[in-house]
């Protein structure tokens, strides 16, 4: 695979992370190009976890919260938010963004996602080890 198609792979997996959906080919561009322009390097066990990712896009998540918590400042976290900070400049993606007005069951999604995020981060922490 070729860096480019690399990259684009990284796109549409971290796209797809963040917006439950393939994101536009001009933002993928827009990840491609920036990878090009910062020129990432990773370490040896940043392109294994990567390699993990885009082999298994059901992980992303999962890997994502445990990197929190075993290595904070990877450059596979870097990358992922190289994507966040394009699809937020993005017009098609600014509602998924901003703040909504919550209904009073609010409360207990927060609970769930919040549990849910526990439940990831210590899934990923073992995925992380583990690759």
């Amino acid at each position: 695979m070729t860096n480019s198609e690399q990259l684009s792979l990284e796109a549409e997996i971290f796209g797809a992370y963040f917006l439950k959906k393939k994101p536009t080919a001009f933002v993928i561009d827009l990840y491609k190009e920036a990878n090009e322009k910062l020129n990432i390097v990773s370490d040896a066990k940043d392109d294994r976890i990567l390699k993990f990712m885009l082999r298994n896009s059901w992980s992303v998540g999962m890997v994502d919260s445990g990197l929190v918590f075993i290595k904070p400042k990877s450059e596979v976290r870097h990358k992922m938010f190289i994507m966040l900070a394009i699809l937020e400049c993005q017009p098609d993606y600014t509602d998924l963004f901003f703040t909504k007005n919550q209904s009073k069951t609010y409360f207990f999604y927060v609970l769930w996602v919040g549990f849910r995020a526990f439940l990831k981060a210590a899934l990923g922490v073992i995925l992380v080890k583990l690759v």
